[in-house]
């Protein structure tokens, strides 16, 4: 199941997955139009959780991998809401769900290296958090979701 597989690299993530792994069914699930017509599309609204939690009832899946977000990119902390909404709860949801009604093997997180601020220098994941925009900002607290869900539900999940 690839949540947010409407963008770049949804797109080629999941050409890969059926090329690679053509016996396996790869489940595309994303707000927009089927756009890149995958067979496996699932048009939903990620922000209604009721409507995610029946559709995704009725489908198992091994492995999640979470590309969903907002990339907005503003300091204007009016957006604050829409963005945390869109990267943080959403997430919250989605990871309540699977811990109420799915065993999956693996649940993978896409972050962004931009959670470490604006170094010249390459980062690591020791590195201190510096968000500098609302999306890294809500990028680092979903990291915190995934990682709340790893230590207290015992989600196998990589960030």
């Amino acid at each position: 199941m690839i949540i947010g597989g409407n963008g770049f690299i949804g797109r080629n993530l999941i050409d890969s997955l059926i090329k690679e792994y053509p016996e396996s069914k790869v489940y595309s699930l994303d707000r927009g139009d089927n756009i890149y017509n995958h067979s496996n599309y699932i048009k939903s609204n990620l922000h209604d959780f009721n409507y995610l939690n029946k559709k995704l009832k009725t489908i198992k899946f091994d492995v999640v991998i979470y590309l969903a977000s907002d990339t907005t990119y503003t300091n204007n902390i009016e957006y604050f809401d829409i963005m945390y909404e869109a990267n943080v709860k959403v997430l919250k949801d989605t990871l309540q769900f699977l811990q109420e009604n799915q065993k999956i093997k693996k649940f993978i997180y896409f972050s962004t290296c931009e959670i470490y601020g604006d170094s010249v220098q390459p980062s690591t994941e020791s590195d201190n958090v510096n968000p500098v925009t609302l999306y890294s900002l809500t990028k680092s607290m979903a990291e915190n979701i995934v990682k709340y869900y790893m230590n207290v539900f015992d989600l196998p999940a990589t960030i």
